[in-house]
């Protein structure tokens, strides 16, 4: 966790943003499931931020020359219930599911992720059963009353 934090506030690593992470001053590992952190200033969010901060391999990443260009990036790595597949750029990820895990499930042998930037593409996808679920897309107001049908009798 503090290899991730310490790398997000690297100005020479490239991140989505570093809203909240920059106002952390020093973390201490306390043990090897226990950290603590210092900040600049209180800021209440942080504690949502980091629920939705990507942990990374120290062991993938530690001894890169360049840690926005290393093997990881095109097939990363996590604890979940799902393992990385593929990834073909501008179509899909896929995802499949991790024998190992160690809670309950996973439920599903593998997950696509499509990029569907088109909202009324995506819609229609949703509608005739090509995607089970639009993301935080989500379905456009023009097509909420006929989603809403869709619901029950899921519009095959």
């Amino acid at each position: 966790m503090k290899f991730s934090l310490d790398l997000i506030n690297n100005p020479n690593f490239r991140v989505r943003n570093r809203v909240g992470h920059a106002l952390v001053k020093d973390i201490r590992v306390v043990a090897p499931d226990q950290i603590e952190w210092r900040m600049e200033t209180a800021y209440a969010p942080y504690l949502s931020i980091l629920s939705l901060t990507f942990i990374v391999p120290k062991h993938k990443l530690a001894d890169a020359a360049d840690p926005n260009n290393t093997p990881f990036q095109a097939a990363p790595v996590g604890t979940g219930a799902f393992r990385w597949g593929s990834r073909a750029a501008g179509d899909h990820i896929l995802l499949n599911a991790n024998p190992a895990y160690h809670g309950k499930g996973p439920y599903v042998e593998r997950l696509v992720f499509k990029y569907i930037p088109d909202l009324t593409v995506l819609y229609t996808q949703f509608r005739t059963g090509q995607i089970d679920y639009t993301g935080i897309g989500g379905i456009t107001p023009n097509f909420a009353r006929e989603a809403q049908g869709c619901a029950a009798a899921r519009c095959m």
